[in-house]
């Protein structure tokens, strides 16, 4: 998928990109993304899988080719992807986990989408990639789409609003029954409570404009 996501953006771009190069091939049992439901499930013994087949994979130091700047909004399947290396292909990149979480920089300190300046993050970027796997087609984009539509068509000015969520960011805040219920919800949706506010604030800017 990766290597077709790569020969897609050199086609439409017209570029020749660093291109993913199978190094070697590593042979065993199942694991990482092959076994995560397993690893979750506390069985007394493990399942004894057919032999997987694993590709070493690399990507191509050649100075010469070109790297787009690729911003992705996707659920967990870019997980694989992006754990393989594939920011080796773009100059400069972030994935935006369910458009909630903001990647790599989440890793250090928690940052949503929503904080950000929208207009001024997608014109960073060569390409925008929305990725979804079957199961979560009908929330595709997770208000990405939504979002941008709204922009382009002046529903809500991108300063206005990262004003006014940093406003009821501050208002949850402020609530200690609010702010027990939001660690509740990011338990349980497996997120962190930084992102559970942001969400939570989101909601609420949104109701407001529908009444």
């Amino acid at each position: 998928a990766t290597d077709s996501i790569i020969h897609y953006i050199e086609k439409l771009r017209n570029i020749d990109m660093p291109d993913a190069v199978c190094k070697k091939m590593e042979f065993g049992q199942a694991k990482d993304f092959d076994s995560d439901v397993e690893e979750g499930m506390n069985l007394l013994f493990t399942f004894q899988s057919a032999t997987m087949a694993y590709p070493q994979v690399e990507y191509e130091k050649d100075t010469t080719k070109k790297k787009p700047s690729v911003l992705v909004i996707s659920d967990s399947f870019y997980w694989g992807m992006f754990n393989s290396g594939v920011s080796s292909a773009f100059n400069n990149t972030q994935f935006w986990y369910y458009n909630q979480q903001v990647f790599p920089e989440s890793y250090s300190k928690p940052l949503a989408p929503m904080e950000l300046n929208l207009r001024e993050e997608i014109m960073k970027y060569d390409v925008i990639i929305l990725m979804s796997t079957d199961a979560n087609l009908p929330g595709f984009g997770w208000g990405f789409i939504e979002n941008l539509y709204n922009m382009f068509q002046g529903t809500e000015s991108d300063v206005n609003f990262a004003e006014k969520l940093a406003r009821q960011r501050k208002v949850i805040e402020r609530d200690d029954n609010w702010m027990a219920l939001i660690r509740k919800k990011a338990i349980t949706n497996n997120i962190t409570v930084d992102s559970m506010v942001t969400i939570d604030a989101t909601w609420v800017l949104k109701n407001k404009n529908q009444k």
